[in-house]
């Protein structure tokens, strides 16, 4: 088992602000959140909510921190380094009920909000002799970060196949768990096979890693992906629509599909959460300017992910307001 990190937050947005709070009264106020890598997109989607909510709170003092969704769903359940967190659904889901890979439950964070969809990329170079997972047995692989989402998926995704990590050592292959920077480097210099990631589209990633050299993405087929979807609550079949990238002008590429969601812990002031919400749901088109995932975001959308989980108190309320139609 991993051993759970101390999270070093490292980049604070502390403009002072007046509190419009839950109750409507007027108190210093901090939230620590923790997001992903500052070069994704869960970075400057937390900088520009809180940020938007600093505007309006001048007594809110804020830190956004980088993370990964694995490190997220046990950051926000254990509540000492971060008060929120985002994550995806299914690491959501799999941190409550204590299934792989997490080794024990996590069982104390409250759903707040569904804000954008990611899909499972899973590249290879354009003249690689690679066509599929299969393929990918003897190859050296970039897959994310250990605790990211992203490796998580490749795992499953290559379980399908009969395939390990070990195996792809023993074969005489490399796995090599690097970040975004790394994985574009590598498939520029042809140090690396295949990079994958979760994210939403289009990306840096893609667009920058196909410009030094011309990218072919792997299809994730129904076949392969139904299994995994009925082991693990969250996700769904998805693709990545034709023209997303010029890495393929002509068709749709078959993939797994999950939601950025953001929780919090059971006990995070509900005065905070509701006013995230607010915040998130009443200045959408102004948010996209900085963070353009955020094109998801709607009243619609806002409960995707949920899954018979458990809504934190101050979201709820907010949701209530609004007449949203929400589980018992």
């Amino acid at each position: 088992m991993v051993s759970f990190p101390k999270i070093r937050h490292l980049a604070a947005v502390t403009t002072a602000l007046t509190c419009l709070g839950f109750a409507g009264h007027v108190q210093a106020q901090t939230l620590t959140i923790q997001s992903g890598s500052p070069t994704g997109s869960w970075y400057p989607a937390g900088v520009a909510i809180t940020t938007a909510m600093q505007q309006i709170n001048r007594d809110l003092s804020v830190t956004v921190s980088p993370g990964g969704a694995l490190e997220n769903a046990r950051a926000a359940s254990f509540g000492q380094d971060t008060d929120m967190a985002m994550t995806y659904a299914s690491s959501w889901h799999a941190a409550l009920q204590g299934r792989h890979p997490f080794e024990r439950e996590w069982p104390d964070s409250r759903f707040v909000i569904a804000l954008a969809q990611v899909v499972y990329h899973g590249g290879v170079a354009a003249d690689s002799d690679i066509k599929s997972y299969a393929d990918l047995a003897n190859k050296r692989i970039m897959p994310g970060l250990q605790s990211w989402a992203t490796n998580t998926m490749t795992m499953e995704i290559l379980a399908q196949y009969g395939i390990t990590y070990n195996d792809i050592i023993s074969n005489g292959g490399k796995v090599e768990h690097v970040g975004y920077d790394d994985m574009q480097r590598g498939m520029a210099d042809r140090q690396v096979d295949f990079i994958a990631a979760f994210q939403g589209y289009p990306t840096a990633l893609w667009i920058n890693a196909h410009n030094s050299r011309p990218i072919r993405l792997l299809p994730v087929t129904e076949e392969v992906a139904t299994p995994i979807l009925e082991n693990i609550p969250g996700l769904f079949l998805s693709q990545i629509p034709a023209g997303t990238y010029d890495i393929n002008p002509d068709e749709d590429i078959a993939t797994i599909g999950d939601v950025t969601i953001v929780i919090a812990h059971k006990d995070f002031d509900p005065n905070l959460v509701y006013e995230f919400v607010k915040t998130t749901l009443e200045n959408r088109d102004s948010l996209m300017e900085a963070a353009p995932t955020l094109d998801f975001v709607a009243t619609e959308t806002a409960l995707i992910g949920l899954a018979g989980g458990e809504i934190h108190p101050g979201a709820r309320q907010y949701f209530e307001e609004i007449s949203l139609d929400l589980p018992n």
